[in-house]
């Protein structure tokens, strides 16, 4: 089968659709899409089956993205606000191809998948930045640019540092990868023996212009920095065998010891350069010097092996059972590093055992009864699980040896970094009653962070430029509760209520000084109510109709005296339908207004109307279906998006495609081969 594709859309959503879509959601930019491919299916039935299919495609992308940023940072004497506008502009080309195969015999199932692609990226970006000790309002690209000019005298006693920036970087990206897993099935037991090796290989090319011109204070003459960035060869490949044995010691219970050996090996020459004539044109062909303080070698080697296993038993009662579940698995890893920079050759070689990937599940069933298909299932049920993860440091950062080629940006190492351990603890119920009358489930959980990595950094208020490195903290946890339930409001069951209610508190803890502060934990709270709620009416065969209702409360505070509490409320409320006129002919479509409000950016306070609507009609016995579509018909759509840490608060602002709309065709096909004979 071959397929094509021809589009200038980044947006998945349908209309007439229900769903708990919000303009935050939105895919940012104006993006165009040529696709062309193909896929095959190759099959062999009988008592040792056998199968083989695979795809390609061949995709050129373009997309061309406008975005603000007004970002307030958090500091211990007082906030900085930073203003940022980006436009890029995107092309990539992309070769895709998937590959697998199957035969199961009696004892024996195998499997074997490799994919490859291959790809071409080429991006611009111009940046015009600001950063000011205090807010500012009505701020456009063309004001921050000609601010030195046209500034007044507040305005640039205010001003911190001012950044004009052009970037480019193209790349050439090649990766193939694979796996193949055989599994052995025992004919004297019901045991089963499991092989599986994984292995993948990653190379590129990037290369990276960038001219900066940057001027600090209210001075309007800018210090100028041009470099080149050759970042090859950067290659990276892996092997992970994985060997397990299921031992089935009853008919209620197993348990699967397991043993995992991986190896990583990344390299990476990153070369800056620095143009011998500061006053000539940038490219990437102009005589250059070499960096030597921030030109790099990197090698990564890093060998891991985890050993556990998973164990199920089950206990059955009268009308009750208990399923218990365990996972534990533990690593033992050795990372190695050998690092050049600025003449200083370092090797690093780090151990470290931890618990990762594991889990405990226990289950409670009670109130049985009967299902459909003879089983049986169970009206209530209690499930309590606990997970933990592990995530090592970037051997990298462990390097103190500063990189100052971002001249705002300043990169330290700490050479005594721990691993992360995420924690995380759930209490679920389940309540499925056997005439389905509703249906119900709440939960309750805990999150823990130790030892956190975060990437804190020192903030000069004179200059804006931050010197980063990583740090681990304590204080980072979230724990919530939720309840949702589906309900039949009449007999006949075309009226029904569904609600989801959720609530979240947590602190995110991050490092931040400034040149008159050192570097200390500073913790942000965050306290996050949410209520969904949806009234689905089935009144007719031709006519559906649901209403629905998202509201959400957030507060943000912190032990900081000087930091100002955030009390925001969002809502968005509206209707979606869906009209049969004829058995050929249909309409679908979704009002919702969206609100926000409480935010100390006023542009954040706002209400929007997002109507959209499809009109479809069929034909010629359902072989042929045309639809017509048309998004934001009342063109009030904005994408925005906010976020908050104990870094500062972030809101972005990026161009989106206008109202528009879009005409669909498809016609269905369906060949039946003859029987043989």
């Amino acid at each position: 089968m071959l397929f094509g594709n021809i589009n200038n859309l980044n947006d998945r959503r349908r209309p007439g659709q229900s769903s708990n879509w919000t303009p935050e959601d939105l895919e940012s930019g104006l993006r165009r899409e040529k696709t062309i491919g193909g896929q095959y299916e190759v099959t062999q039935s009988g008592s040792n089956p056998w199968k083989f299919n695979g795809n390609f495609s061949l995709n050129h992308t373009s997309q061309d993205d406008e975005t603000f940023t007004d970002r307030t940072n958090f500091l211990p004497g007082g906030n900085t606000y930073n203003y940022t506008f980006n436009n890029l502009r995107n092309r990539n080309l992309n070769f895709n191809t998937f590959h697998s195969t199957h035969k199961q015999t009696r004892r024996i199932f195998f499997s074997a998948k490799v994919s490859g692609r291959i790809n071409r990226s080429d991006y611009r970006q111009s940046v015009v930045s600001g950063t000011f000790a205090d807010r500012q309002e009505s701020v456009t690209r063309q004001w921050l640019a000609d601010i030195y000019a046209t500034g007044s005298e507040a305005t640039l006693s205010s001003i911190i540092n001012r950044s004009i920036q052009t970037d480019s970087m193209r790349n050439n990206l090649w990766s193939v990868n694979g796996d193949a897993s055989i599994t052995y099935k025992f004919s004297q037991n019901p045991d089963n023996m499991y092989i599986w090796v994984k292995g993948g290989y990653t190379g590129q090319t990037p290369d990276r212009y960038n001219d900066q011109r940057i001027n600090f204070g209210s001075s309007p003459a800018a210090e100028r920095t041009m470099q080149i960035f050759r970042n090859h060869p950067a290659h990276e490949y892996y092997i992970k065998p994985i060997f397990s044995y299921c031992y089935n010691f009853s008919d209620n219970g197993n348990i699967q010891p397991e043993y995992t050996f991986t190896y990583t090996h990344r390299r990476n020459d990153s070369r800056l350069f620095n143009p011998e004539d500061p006053a000539a044109d940038m490219t990437f062909d102009a005589p250059m010097s070499l960096d030597q303080a921030n030109s790099y070698y990197q090698l990564d080697k890093t060998l891991t092996h985890t050993v556990g296993f998973r164990s199920s038993q089950v206990f059955r009662g009268d009308g009750h059972f208990w399923r218990i579940m365990l996972g534990p698995t533990l690593g033992f890893n050795t990372q190695h590093l050998d690092y050049t920079q600025a003449g200083q050759a370092i090797r690093k070689t780090r151990h470290s055992m931890q618990f990762t990937d594991s889990w405990t599940e226990v289950k409670y069933g009670f109130g049985a009864y009967s299902n459909r298909w003879g089983g049986k299932d169970y009206r209530n049920m209690l499930i309590l699980k606990f997970e933990s993860q592990a995530q090592m440091p970037d051997m990298r950062y462990l390097v103190d040896i500063p990189n100052t080629s971002d001249p705002l940006t300043i990169l330290l190492g700490a050479p005594s970094l721990k691993n992360q351990h995420d924690l995380q603890w759930k209490l679920r119920y389940e309540l499925t009653p056997q005439n389905g009358r509703i249906m119900e489930a709440a939960q309750i959980y805990y999150r823990l962070l130790t030892n956190a990595l975060v990437r804190g950094y020192s903030y000069d208020t004179r200059t804006g430029v931050r010197t980063i490195r990583s740090y681990n903290t304590s204080g980072n946890w979230e724990t919530g509760a939720m309840n949702s339930f589906m309900l039949p409001l009449d007999k006949a069951r075309k009226l029904t209520l569904a609600a989801t209610s959720e609530v979240k508190y947590g602190h995110a803890t991050d490092v931040i000084g400034t040149d008159d502060v050192a570097p200390a934990p500073f913790t942000v709270r965050n306290l996050v109510g949410s209520q969904r709620l949806r009234l689905t009416w089935g009144a007719a065969e031709w006519l559906n109709l649901t209403g629905k209702a998202n509201l959400q409360l957030r507060h943000t505070s912190s032990e900081r005296p000087d930091f100002s509490n955030i009390d925001a409320f969002d809502a968005n409320y509206g209707v979606v339908a869906t009209v049969k006129f004829t058995k050929n002919f249909s309409l679908s479509t979704d009002m919702t207004l969206f609100t926000r409000n409480g935010y100390d950016t006023p542009v954040m306070n706002n209400s929007d109307w997002v109507w959209n609507a499809r009109l479809a009609y069929t034909f010629d016995r359902g072989r042929w279906t045309l639809m017509l579509d048309g998004f934001d018909l009342l063109r009030q759509l904005n994408s925005v998006q906010y976020a908050v840490n104990a870094q500062g608060r972030t809101v972005r602002y990026v161009n989106t495609l206008p109202r528009f709309f879009l005409f669909h065709a498809q016609y269905k096909i369906n060949i039946m081969p003859k029987k043989r004979k």
